[in-house]
């Protein structure tokens, strides 16, 4: 018989993740993504949006906050190191939550996914477990106007797109895991669960496994409940009490993946990322606004979002070399308001030691990001 699970702690990712009936829900990140910006007139897009979205979803409980970045000019996917840098130094001042990067970017990406996370560290990072087709094209149904001439060519092209991710790739494992950074291992399909027990049998990773479980993606695992207790079952034979992870509903499937989540004390994510709505034809507004809906789902079933400090513990991270303080700096110093945030080129300018990643250039941050203490851990992908 199958040891009881326990109900600890868990955390919400913008996604969210729960805790115990009568401890945390962690509420974990929010990601600044790899959408095509389309018609939506919301995705933040230039590093001040980023900015203000981070904060936003960490004020609405985002424990954990997972980010991409673009090209400020086309709304383009940019995993350049030097893309995340003009806004990621500000985060880590305005909040205490954990910063999760992307090392997926979009299907589109090789090798340059990591570059990001090699340079800044990560407490975590995001790692895919398995090559798939990745459909994206049914969109081009409900989307006839595009903001950029690539987009519609971007969804177009995914009828012959296979998100490549390979045994190649434990390279990433080994350069990652020399910086400290844990991982977050994004699983589309049950044969991606495999992938990673076999990675574990051979000692290239140690628990306890962040493990997100995706749902609903055209070429993954399907969004029926059967499909998400499939998946839970699993994990649960493969890795026991050795894994916690958010589960992640795309598209209309958003909420109700997370609500199942929740009902069964499991992590939960949302973000603008998955989901562009808020409700039936509803376009949501911001991360944050599906960070507050997802909220009140977990609240309304007698569960409590846990903080960003929880989440790190449940997660591993501080055992970072950073701590699970250092670089944060509560209250950053600086009053200089957004609209003044320096440009790129400036900022870059002004990293100084790059090798200290994510714990140098602490000037020039919006001061109303200040003591962004949060009371939840929701994670929020954008």
């Amino acid at each position: 018989m199958r040891p009881e699970r326990k109900r600890s702690a868990r955390y919400i990712y913008v996604h969210i993740i729960v805790a115990r009936r009568q401890g945390h829900h962690h509420l974990r990140h929010y990601r600044v993504n790899s959408t095509p910006h389309r018609c939506h007139p919301y995705l933040p897009v230039t590093p001040n949006e980023i900015v203000d979205s981070a904060s936003e979803a960490a004020e609405a409980g985002a424990a954990i906050l997972h980010l991409h970045a673009r090209d400020p000019e086309t709304g383009r996917p940019d995993q350049r190191a030097d893309a995340f840098a003009p806004f990621l130094s500000c985060i880590k001042q305005g909040t205490d939550a954990v910063v999760n990067l992307t090392s997926g970017g979009s299907p589109f990406m090789k090798e340059e996914r990591i570059q990001p996370s090699v340079r800044f560290k990560p407490e975590p990072a995001s790692f895919n477990m398995g090559s798939m087709n990745f459909g994206l094209f049914p969109q081009l149904n409900r989307f006839k106007e595009f903001k950029h001439d690539w987009e519609r060519q971007y969804l177009e092209s995914t009828r012959d797109l296979v998100f490549r991710n390979t045994f190649r790739d434990e390279f990433a494992v080994t350069a990652l895991s020399a910086n400290g950074t844990r991982f977050e291992f994004e699983c589309y399909d049950v044969g991606h669960l495999y992938n990673l027990a076999h990675f574990a049998e051979r000692g290239l990773i140690k628990p306890p496994f962040l493990v997100q479980t995706v749902f609903g993606i055209l070429g993954g695992i399907g969004t029926h409940s059967e499909d998400v207790m499939h998946m839970r079952r699993t994990a649960d034979r493969l890795f026991g009490a050795i894994t916690a992870g958010p589960y992640l509903g795309a598209g209309r499937m958003q909420m109700p993946i997370a609500a199942m989540a929740a009902a069964m004390s499991a992590h939960v994510r949302v973000g603008l990322e998955d989901s562009l709505w808020i409700g039936k034809g509803q376009l949501a507004r911001s991360n944050g606004e599906q960070v507050r809906r997802v909220r009140s789902i977990v609240e309304g079933l007698g569960l409590t979002p846990a903080t960003p400090d929880e989440a790190r513990r449940r997660c591993r991270c501080e055992e970072h070399p950073a701590g699970a303080h250092e670089g944060n700096v509560p209250g950053g110093k600086s009053a200089q308001p957004l609209s003044r945030l320096p440009q790129p080129a400036a900022q870059r300018q002004d990293m100084g030691d790059r090798d200290q990643g994510l714990r140098t250039h602490r000037g020039s941050c919006p001061a109303r990001l200040g003591r962004a203490r949060l009371g939840a851990a929701v994670r929020a992908r954008a």
